[in-house]
């Protein structure tokens, strides 16, 4: 139900950077979107590409979109894509740019809030109109996508003239705030309960453990650093284990998952699930749940699993170590360490007792701290002392 004063409220155009859902950025602005909606903030959506499944997504939040080609400023790796971006770039300026200007005056935004460190385009438009722009930064780039912005200097000039960015953790706050002039406000990306929430009698209530690994299957994303601890562990004489990876089934680096699984005597241990839309179902039914990668900006992967009740075993790096509460709602390890890794898991077999109360803790604090309506709720409070 829309908010009796929403007349008062500004007017807000969310720009994304892409148009799909299996990307954590997208799937966080679609649910902003939805719930600034809902408190009554008339908030649309403007997509650079039409994906199927992302528009589908948009329609079924009942988020009003506008569709303008544009292109990204980062590139992986930037040495390779410097031309492309180039002409990218052009493509912005000279089509996407004037395009976004009359659609900020027809509609009216008081407010543009680009929803990614990738996209870009729809800033130099707001500010020569006068509009307010909020930069919501959700990647920390470099360490956790191995991306960077193509001319970091003239970018980060750029995104310095924003009222405000907006850090999805400390680990991001703490990086941004050094490079950008502008304030730099915290605000924890925020987690639909209703798709992962879980009441848990079960956890731990079987010999076999059940454990999940959700995410692409990337070099930064870990998953070989876990086969090959749960190899050492099976070494030991501990095989009570079931662990179900879920992520793509394809590319380089799942061959070497796949081949190191089989070398470590696990393929009665390990599953290769393929993709999901609905990794909930797959975190409801396990009792440990593993953020491996390197260095997560946030970790919408980490939320998901605490809510559904799992005890949460992370990489001790960039936003994990933060949603953990420093190890208070999960195990941390050292990030890249096999054996610290066995370790941690080691840990959680041999007490389940205090592997369940840990797991109760980390599912409050994400009920408390990292919920969508909660995240709409203090950006929509930011929103109050912009211009626009």
């Amino acid at each position: 139900m829309q908010n009796p004063e929403s007349t008062s409220m500004p007017k807000v155009l969310l720009v994304f950077s892409d148009c799909d859902p299996t990307h954590g950025a997208f799937l966080s602005g679609a649910h902003l979107a939805r719930q600034l909606n809902l408190l009554g903030c008339t908030c649309d959506a403007l997509i650079p590409r039409l994906g199927e499944a992302g528009v589908q997504l948009l329609n079924e939040f009942g988020i009003r979109y506008h569709f303008i080609r544009s292109y990204s400023w980062t590139a992986y790796p930037k040495v390779t894509m410097r031309a492309k971006k180039r002409l990218q770039s052009v493509a912005n300026r000279l089509l996407a740019q004037p395009k976004i200007a009359r659609l900020i005056v027809e509609e009216g935004y008081d407010i543009v809030h680009i929803n990614t460190a990738h996209g870009y385009v729809a800033a130099r438009p707001a500010l020569k109109l006068g509009k307010g722009l909020v930069w919501h930064i959700r990647e920390l780039l470099e360490e956790d996508q191995g991306s960077s912005i193509v001319g970091k200097r003239r970018g980060y000039a750029l995104m310095s003239k924003s009222d405000v960015a907006i850090a999805i953790s400390n680990a991001v706050q703490e990086k941004y705030g050094r490079l950008l002039t502008c304030p730099v406000e915290r605000i924890y990306n925020g987690i639909d309960p209703a798709s992962f929430y879980a009441e848990r009698d079960d956890l731990f209530s079987s010999d076999l453990v059940r454990m999940v690994i959700v995410g692409g299957l990337y070099p930064h994303k870990g998953q070989l650093e876990l086969v090959e601890a749960l190899g050492e562990l099976l070494k030991q004489g501990e095989d009570g284990f079931h662990l179900s990876i879920v992520g793509r089934t394809k590319g380089e680096y799942y061959e070497q998952v796949r081949a190191t699984v089989a070398s470590r005597g696990l393929e009665a241990h390990v599953t290769f699930e393929g993709e999901t839309n609905d990794p909930g179902a797959y975190y409801r039914k396990s009792d440990v749940a593993f953020v491996c990668s390197r260095a997560e900006a946030f970790g919408r992967v980490t939320v998901e699993a605490m809510m559904a009740g799992c005890a949460v075993i992370g990489a001790d790096t960039g936003g994990t170590h933060e949603v953990l509460d420093a190890g208070g709602a999960g195990f941390l390890y050292h990030a890249g360490d096999v054996a610290s890794l066995a370790a941690a898991i080691r840990t959680v077999l041999e007490d389940t007792n205090h592997a369940q109360s840990v797991a109760r803790c980390g599912q409050e604090r994400a009920m408390n701290l990292f919920t969508v309506k909660k995240n709409a709720e203090q950006v929509l409070a930011l929103y109050t002392g912009i211009k626009g």
